[in-house]
């Protein structure tokens, strides 16, 4: 486990070395590029941060001598006991600091080995997204879909990842190259055996002593022949893992577009399901998502995007019997999905706003109706809520002659007194 840590700080930590190698070797570029060089040392901190959790980044520390045996955290040099402040000092470690070999001991856990897991580049901007745009509870239950979580098997141990969003990202994307190399038949891969031949032997045409037109033509037809193979992005490989989820579809599909500035209407939304395939029989649309008079404050508003068959917009009292239809498994998710979309709201205001209402939206933590739709009814008081929500959706219209003709009736008898 220790040596696995230290290879994975090395990896974090190799391009800003070899950056650094780069300055040194030449000494007229260093004045220059002395901003860039403490950005980069500051996106190499945060990406520390999120790759190991606090225990690690402590054993890290300890490894490479920050933290110094009797000397207590945030004295004499050494980094208070915080990830960021800890991440920050493991990113400005130089390339000697680095390549020392810890002492034996210092670098062990209780724990086991997790396994050899693929890993993955923690600044890969589609590995940030994927950070970003699932939970850990959503990672959880695409592991255990794929069968990389095994029932009776802890996290951790036997190949499984540890529970963390880093390694099961790692562990996803793993498992579908591998399910992609499996699924090509033996002329794909001699096929593949034959383009990586073809490129070595150009590689090594370009290196030997050869016109310089002739090497200019092998690199653009080199390119032309990467650009041919590479036909599917590397975004289609997370597609795929969506379509055996539907809430995974969802999110997966919004990382091939530009973020969106305002409320998706209800004919793109339902597009959306259709391309994706979960748009059911007798499935409505109405109360989703991006509908914007629904809001984060409705758990029945994700229940559609989650794959539930029953999804009216009867009102938010009725909420109970939408989550009740939809089961407790999509139920606690959509509730995730409400509070996350009150995070997303509470970050930028004014880049969500209101369409059909100058008021702000009521957010499902302040608990305004919860309190009632929320609980466990019986079947009596579901019943009944059911009964005065049809009453009173069927004398809505003639509510306001119902009325007039009471307050006509109040005026006549108080004439006849």
């Amino acid at each position: 486990m220790g040596d696995d840590l230290f290879a994975r700080l090395v990896v974090i930590l190799r391009p800003k070395l070899e950056a650094d190698a780069d300055l040194a070797a030449t000494p007229s570029a260093i004045t220059e590029s002395t901003p860039q060089s403490g950005s980069s040392v500051c996106s190499v901190s945060s990406v520390i941060e999120k790759s190991f959790s606090l225990k690690e980044l402590e054993l890290l520390a300890k490894g490479c001598g920050l933290k110094r045996e009797g000397v207590n955290w945030g004295k004499e040099g050494t980094p208070n006991r915080r990830k960021a402040e800890i991440a920050a000092a493991l990113a400005a470690l130089e390339d000697g600091t680095v390549g020392d070999v810890a002492e034996p001991g210092l670098l062990t856990t209780d724990e086991e080995d997790s396994g050899n897991l693929a890993a993955v580049d923690p600044g890969d901007p589609l590995v940030e997204k994927l950070y970003d745009a699932f939970l850990l509870d959503d990672l959880v239950d695409l592991a255990c879909r794929f069968g990389i979580k095994r029932r009776g098997v802890n996290w951790g141990k036997d190949g499984t990842p540890r529970r963390r969003k880093h390694d099961i990202i790692a562990a996803l994307l793993a498992h579908h190259a591998q399910q992609q190399l499996e699924d090509l038949s033996p002329s794909d891969l001699i096929e593949t055996e034959q383009g990586r031949t073809i490129k070595n032997q150009g590689m090594d045409r370009c290196n030997s002593d050869q016109p310089a037109e002739t090497k200019q033509d092998i690199v653009s037809n080199e390119d032309e022949s990467d650009a041919a193979t590479e036909e599917e992005p590397q975004l289609q490989a997370l597609v795929d893992l969506g379509h055996e989820s539907s809430w995974c579809a969802y999110y997966v599909d919004d990382v091939q577009e530009e973020p969106h500035t305002g409320y998706m209407s209800r004919a793109a939304y339902r597009k959306r399901l259709q391309d994706a395939g979960l748009l059911q029989r007798d499935q409505d649309v109405f109360h989703i998502i991006a509908s914007a008079n629904g809001g984060p404050d409705h758990p029945d508003s994700y229940l559609g995007a989650l794959g539930a068959s029953f999804n009216r917009s009867i009102g938010c009292r009725f909420d109970a019997l939408c989550c009740f239809i939809a089961g407790l498994e999509k139920t606690e998710k959509a509730v995730r999905r409400a509070l996350e979309a009150e995070r997303l709201y509470r970050s930028d205001p004014a880049r969500k706003p209101r369409v059909y209402s100058k008021s702000p939206p009521v957010f499902y933590s302040e608990n305004a109706y919860n309190l009632q739709a929320g609980r466990c009814l019986t079947g009596a008081e579901l019943l009944e809520r059911g009964r005065l929500t049809c009453y009173q959706a069927c004398l809505r219209p003639v509510w306001p002659k119902l009325q007039s003709s009471r307050g006509l009736k109040e005026q006549q008898q108080q004439l006849q007194q």
